[in-house]
């Protein structure tokens, strides 16, 4: 079946991930409102291509606000998560992927990245912060002129966020750019 996919209810806000001290994948994430017997599927995978699921969390009550911890699993180098939301009509849809890096702190802190690419109307920004707070994205174009700017609150580890409303930028190249609060900025070029 071709066509456009159906636009779901569960709204998916904020998906970030850290490595905990035992070396054990803590997730957290948020959605716009509560989906009554939604149900989220935690995937993962060791290569960023082959998930299998590391467990399930169910919609309770008016609930927002989710967590799930992968015991079972000590990441060794980098793991890859990806929700897999369902709601109550049997709709699906998967979340962006996370990377988190258990072991290099120095390559966990140059992760950045955007899909899809080229984008169309939103972009989803994938980034590790070093530690929790605001940071500022921004859009530019190649003369450098800021067209879009965002600010963020991020958890430490891996984050993804949605930069919306980009339907009025012209096809081409353009530079997207992280800086947390002490001025440190990540940038990655980007397609429309």
């Amino acid at each position: 079946i071709c066509g456009n996919p159906f636009a779901l209810a569960i709204d998916l806000v904020r998906f970030t991930g850290q490595v905990n001290n035992n070396g054990n994948a803590v997730l957290n994430w948020t959605i716009a409102k509560p989906e009554p017997n939604g149900k989220f599927e935690v995937l993962y995978s060791t290569n960023g291509k082959n998930f299998v699921p590391a467990g399930t969390v169910y919609q309770q009550g008016e609930n927002t606000s989710f967590g799930f911890t992968h015991n079972n699993y000590v990441i060794q180098g980098k793991a890859y998560y990806k929700l897999l939301m369902t709601e109550s009509d049997g709709k699906l849809k998967h979340s962006n992927v996370l990377v988190l890096n258990h072991g290099s702190a120095l390559e966990a802190q140059s992760q950045l990245s955007a899909a899809p690419i080229p984008f169309s109307n939103t972009l989803t920004v994938t980034y590790f912060a070093t530690e929790a707070g605001t940071v500022q994205a921004s859009i530019a174009d190649v003369s450098g002129r800021i067209i879009k700017i965002q600010q963020v609150e991020v958890a430490a580890g891996s984050n993804a966020f949605t930069v919306a409303n980009l339907e009025n930028l012209n096809n081409g190249v353009y530079l997207l750019s992280v800086a947390n609060a002490h001025g440190e900025k990540q940038h990655i070029k980007i397609q429309k």
